[in-house]
């Protein structure tokens, strides 16, 4: 009997064992139900009288003589206990089986489902259903509708008297063929779903779009017995989106406007460039300044991405545009930018490269603000133009600016890009940086449009897709003979 008692312990669910009427033996489970209860009890095993009144109990040895006398296997009794020092009233479903041991008859008591949780999840459930956001639907197996929420109300206007006995085809706006309802149909029919955006048609005729779910509620042989639908009108939302796209289109085109339009014409040099924003609009920005014999390559890098950073660039392209003589000399034009956005970019900040190439005598003056260092191919090598650390724009206020210088050669070849190159990451989280200057020290023969090409092809292979985490600029320059 100990072992017996000691699997019980082990058992999911409360269990106690009756000889001759008295409880002899209870399992931990039965023990937390009783506390739960709020009953307590002097000796090990609780005792019938302490939770069962004379009605209880009756109906209890009752379903125990029917057990005995009908020789059945198993039978249930169904309990309604009302505590008198508890706030609940508890309801048990029991289930009793009837087995033998040293000729001692015994009774093992199962309580298989406390009928009180399932009346607070289905209070829970009412709840949930009367207060949701989304309108909800319950029909038949013949799509009748049984009950609608207020939220359904408030969407297509139909009060739930006005509702109920009708078939959702009240709702039906016209604008989708039959074709569009069978497919409907055949998914619930096949798959127990169909969710999917569907123009219907409130009480006074007015259209609106919806996102629309349907499941299908089957019993245990896989008959349909009713529907649920859950819908939200999106009508509101598609408009916003719309809008918004049209704003971001707008935004694109502006930036657009922004940047070079075609590759500046250089005396002894040749210029290309490749830019390619994250989302719609991006914070990387890139312009060219033609001063007699010298040309500026600005490329900056605004922290964060989409419109926020755009927003700053177009800042930037009305400084560069404005900033008179001091466009001339990089340590002018960063100290500049850097006083003019100080306080203005919020949490945001910029990184610069801007260097001032003279076409007669192939020297170049420059001054990098926290910027990747441009790598200029020479012979197969690369050299980085890589100084002592620099401060990025807009976050402090006093800091200085060093101008360094470099000699070109003909037939240098110059890269000036932003960090989302070199970060651009795998499938396996590889950065794309090593392949990067793999790449253009292996094809340093190419023209620097063709090598700029090359790049954009190998990142492309290298992400494995043409949507980057970051936004993307390179400008390139090929120093003639």
């Amino acid at each position: 009997m100990e072992q017996i008692f000691n699997f019980t312990e082990h058992f999911p669910l409360p269990v106690f064992f009756l000889e001759n009427e008295t409880i002899i033996y209870s399992n931990q489970h039965f023990s937390f139900l009783i506390h739960e209860m709020e009953i307590f009890y002097q000796n090990s095993f609780p005792d019938l009288n302490d939770f069962l009144c004379e009605k209880n109990k009756n109906q209890l040895f009752n379903a125990i003589k029917d057990l005995k006398n009908k020789q059945l296997k198993k039978t249930e009794v169904f309990l309604e206990i009302k505590i008198p020092k508890s706030r609940q009233d508890f309801s048990f479903l029991i289930s009793l089986s009837c087995f033998f041991l040293s000729g001692k008859e015994y009774i093992i008591c199962t309580v298989q489902e406390t009928v009180n949780e399932k009346k607070e999840l289905l209070k829970m459930a009412e709840e949930l259903f009367e207060n949701s956001i989304e309108g909800i639907v319950i029909t038949d197996a013949k799509g009748t509708i049984l009950k609608v929420n207020p939220s359904f109300t408030s969407i297509t206007g139909y009060h739930e008297n006005e509702a109920v006995g009708k078939n959702p085809k009240i709702l039906k706006s016209g604008r989708h063929p039959d074709e569009f309802y069978q497919f409907m149909w055949k998914s619930l029919t096949q798959k127990g779903e169909w969710k999917g955006e569907i123009w219907n048609k409130r009480k006074n005729g007015e259209q609106y779009l919806e996102f629309l779910t349907i499941k299908s509620l089957k019993n245990e042989e896989g008959k349909t017995l009713k529907y649920i639908a859950m819908l939200n009108d999106i009508t509101h939302l598609r408009a916003f989106e719309k809008n918004m796209q049209r704003e971001l289109f707008l935004a694109e085109q502006i930036q657009k406007n922004l940047l070079p339009s075609k590759e500046p014409i250089v005396k002894g040099a040749e210029i290309s460039f490749f830019y390619k924003p994250m989302e719609d609009v991006g914070g990387d920005f890139f312009d060219f300044f033609e001063t007699g014999d010298e040309i500026g390559i600005f490329i900056s890098d605004v922290s964060g991405h989409g419109v926020p950073a755009a927003f700053i660039t177009s800042m930037v392209k009305v400084l560069l545009t404005t900033a008179g003589d001091k466009i001339k000399n990089p340590v002018d034009i960063c100290a500049y930018l850097n006083k003019e956005l100080l306080n203005k970019v919020n949490e945001n900040f910029l990184t610069v490269f801007y260097g001032v190439y003279h076409t007669l005598t192939r020297k170049m003056r420059y001054t990098k603000c926290a910027h990747p260092s441009p790598v200029i191919i020479r012979d197969k090598e690369l050299i980085f133009l890589d100084h002592k650390a620099s401060f990025m724009l807009g976050v402090f206020e006093k800091i200085s600016f060093h101008e360094f210088e470099i000699q070109l050669k003909p037939n240098d070849k110059i890269i000036f890009y932003t960090d989302g190159l070199t970060e651009a990451l795998n499938p396996d989280k590889e950065e794309f940086e090593d392949i990067f200057y793999r790449t253009i020290r292996k094809n340093s023969h190419l023209s620097i449009k063709k090598l700029i090409e090359l790049i954009h092809y190998q990142l492309l292979l290298h992400c494995e897709k043409d949507i980057f985490e970051d936004d993307i600029c390179i400008v390139g320059m090929d120093i003639k003979k």
